[in-house]
């Protein structure tokens, strides 16, 4: 996809001018950045790709920040964006759907096929802007967790059982490398400088060098065995050694054989090829979670402090400094009003638990599973406490509001697994009639576009409360095209053809060259406008909206 593609291209450029522009150091060499990059009101870690965009995002910012969220979460959760600031993106995915079957398999066949798997999980790519922590009015204070980076660097180093000697110079093929950590492949040994010899206070930079070869060690034939010509295994190095100090939040420096003639290399390999940063920051993934499987206890101990900085769900953690000592009496002046509750509504007003409860019994007895009702909640939050309120205002119980309700929503539902059943139908007989004239796997993502569409229709009608004739129209229009009659469609190859050309997310797969192909999970984003993701009105100033 072209546009994706520039985007990679930019982002790279970025990159090498950064290398060119600071002697070959790499951006998180030249900031005091030291957390790996994460999303607070999700838990997710970034990675890859997403972690070198971010990288320089916060280089740009100047911030040291590593907390990445978007307006929609920051928002949710009590919290406002500053003013003018700039969004970075990442990119996440759409894996497929596990359960859809793309035809019965052959009669002497139990299990779909390669072909058949491939297509059915092939990734949608999606894109979001996210802002910095730093411009996010109110977050708390980033907690780094009680243990000591050096100490649980140590346990990991220890749990790997790599071989490594300490000398101060090691020969390796026709040249000595003194004073500096190497990793010598043919013997699977690390060498590094004796730990005395780096001073007192520096265990950091120690331990540092000694992890920077374990990701060398990490791609040994035995192990991950990844390709091993020197450019490629340098940058895949530098960045899993920045993703292992990130995670550990390790300042120290490696001493490092890294040569000049590398990192120029580095720039003209990054000049000549916009996926080479993808395709390491790949690698450099695989090489993290390759040693963290030596010591799983110490994931799960970092784990616990990325779940420390987790927002909680029910609003921000926000403290206001009034100025107001700690130490002075609880008391209130005489005459002073108390003050007003807060309004609980939707899924924190008391009476939601007793609500649901109640729907999910009443599905049960008509034949749906829960699974069934749990999208008709998230409709029904917004107005249940205005629902609520107003029959007990008409002396009506709660217990027979749950069953008005209940009985209208399996109404609803029995109506709507109707219209479902026809868009399995339809999908079925596109699915026959385009087989041996347009590529399955376009098929499946236009009838994944229709199918979306096709939902929000119904969502539509039961909002306005269109009539069943108006629905059938909207549906049919939706999957034929406005004005075609359901029983003036033939479904051959050319309604197939069709139904993809008017598809947006069946266009871009097909636009898409096999490196792209190969490198999704790790690529970063579709291009983006240079000015897009600019906070610059008042929606900023009034969370929620």
């Amino acid at each position: 996809m072209a546009a994706r593609g520039d985007f990679r291209q930019r982002l790279t450029n970025a990159f090498a001018s950064h290398l060119e522009e600071n002697g070959g150091f790499l951006p998180w060499q030249t900031m005091r950045a030291v957390k790996r990059p994460f999303n607070p009101a999700s838990g997710v870690k970034f990675k890859g790709g997403n972690v070198m965009s971010l990288v320089l995002a916060q280089l740009e910012r100047g911030s040291a920040d590593p907390r990445w969220m978007t307006l929609k979460q920051a928002n949710k959760a009590g919290y406002s964006v500053r003013k003018g600031a700039r969004a970075a993106y990442v990119e996440y995915w759409d894996w497929g759907v596990p359960g859809l079957k793309l035809g019965a398999p052959s009669a002497d066949e139990d299990e779909e096929t390669e072909e058949q798997v491939r297509t059915r999980t092939r990734p949608r790519v999606f894109y979001a802007p996210v802002f910095n922590g730093q411009d996010i009015v109110g977050l708390p204070d980033l907690e780094h967790g009680s243990g000591f980076p050096t100490v649980l660097a140590r346990k990991l180093i220890e749990a790997t059982g790599a071989n490594i000697e300490h000398a101060m110079a090691v020969r390796d093929g026709g040249r000595t490398i003194e004073n500096a950590g190497h990793y010598l492949r043919q013997a699977d040994k690390i060498v590094v400088p004796p730990e005395k010899s780096f001073g007192q206070g520096e265990d950091g930079d120690y331990c540092a060098t000694v992890l920077r070869e374990l990701t060398r060690w990490a791609g040994h034939p035995s192990r991950l065995n990844l390709p091993a010509d020197e450019v490629s295994e340098a940058l895949r190095t530098e960045i899993a050694s920045h993703l292992l100090n990130s995670t550990l939040s390790m300042k120290g420096q490696a001493r490092s054989s890294l040569s000049l003639d590398v990192t120029e290399a580095w720039i003209e390999r990054l000049k000549g090829d916009k996926h080479a940063i993808f395709r390491a920051a790949r690698d450099a993934e695989q090489i993290v979670e390759h040693l963290f499987s030596y010591a799983p206890e110490l994931q799960e101990k970092l784990d616990e402090t990325l779940a420390a900085n987790i927002l909680p769900e029910g609003g921000g953690r926000r403290r206001v400094d009034i100025g107001v000592s700690d130490d002075l009496p609880n008391f209130v002046p005489s005459g002073a009003k108390p003050a007003a509750q807060a309004v609980r509504t939707g899924r924190a007003d008391p009476r939601w638990p007793g609500f649901t409860q109640a729907i999910y019994e009443t599905a049960r007895k008509a034949g749906f599973q829960a699974s069934a009702v749990d999208p008709v909640f998230d409709m029904i939050e917004a107005n249940f406490t205005q629902i609520m309120d107003g029959m007990k205002s008409r002396g009506t119980d709660e217990e027979t509001v749950y069953k008005m309700i209940g009985a209208q929503i399996m109404d609803e539902m029995t109506q709507a697994d109707v219209y479902r059943k026809r868009l399995d139908e339809f999908a079925d007989k596109v699915r026959a009639g385009s087989k041996g004239a347009v590529e399955m796997e376009l098929v499946e993502l236009a009838l994944q576009e229709a199918g979306e569409r096709y939902q929000q229709t119904l969502v539509d009608g039961v909002n306005n409360r269109w009539g069943n004739a108006q629905l059938v129209q909207a549906l049919d229009a939706v999957l034929y095209g406005p004005g075609v009659a359901a029983d003036a469609v033939v479904f051959d190859g050319a309604f197939a053809r069709k139904l993809v050309e008017g598809s947006a997310a069946a266009q871009s797969l097909s636009d898409l060259d096999d490196d792209d192909d190969v490198l999704m999970p790790l690529g970063m984003s579709a291009v983006l406008p240079e000015d897009a993701g600019v906070i610059d009105d008042e929606r900023i100033a009034r969370p929620g909206l």
